[in-house]
């Protein structure tokens, strides 16, 4: 996870940034719109907000500040998991909301006053012994936390690789430029 810090040189870093000079670099630019619209066409389903999906997106984007190609395509990943993982969260919640409406119907016929959280146990117990859909949605979840966090493992990978060699680099380019020095003198 970035520092606070680094957030803020890679925010005053990008602000001296004037984008791509090229008109190559101006081709690919104008083309991550369309990228990511066509992104959350594919993943967002009826009623989801492509605006919220963008902006998942576009956190994570500044978060990891991928390079184009596969680390995009990894950070990619990370959203559409994690955007299903949310799902799966207002699936359960508005499933078991509905079991406990339910349950309260049937309470509010009665003479019996049942306590919210029993409400809440029957609704579970209901869902679990008549249907599969909470043991799904378990699941489904396991599986997108485990996509999720192997998408992150393998883009950290891959920027450590980076940084490695970067690193690697700088110790050359030192003597590069101590021996041109010398040979000034």
């Amino acid at each position: 996870m970035r520092s606070e810090l680094q957030k803020l040189a890679s925010r005053a870093n990008g602000s001296k940034s004037r984008g791509p000079v090229t008109s190559e670099g101006k081709h690919i630019s104008s083309l991550n719109a369309s990228r990511r619209g066509m992104l959350s066409k594919t993943v967002l389903i009826e009623g989801e907000s492509h605006v919220h999906f963008a902006a998942l997106l576009a956190e994570l984007h500044e978060e990891f500040q991928p390079l184009p190609g596969v680390e995009t395509s990894l950070l990619e990943k990370m959203a559409v998991y994690r955007w299903r993982q949310l799902r799966l969260w207002g699936m359960e919640a508005a499933v078991v909301t509905e079991e406990i409406h339910k349950q309260k119907e049937m309470a509010d016929t009665g003479s019996e006053a049942v306590s919210a959280i029993a409400r809440a146990v029957f609704a579970t117990r209901k869902l679990t012994d008549h249907s599969r859909l909470l043991e799904f949605i378990a699941r489904y979840e396991s599986r997108c936390d485990r996509q999720y966090n192997r998408a992150h493992n393998r883009l950290f990978e891959l920027q450590s690789r980076r940084q490695n060699k970067n690193r690697a680099s700088e110790p050359e380019k030192f003597s590069q430029i101590t021996e041109n020095r010398d040979r000034l003198k």
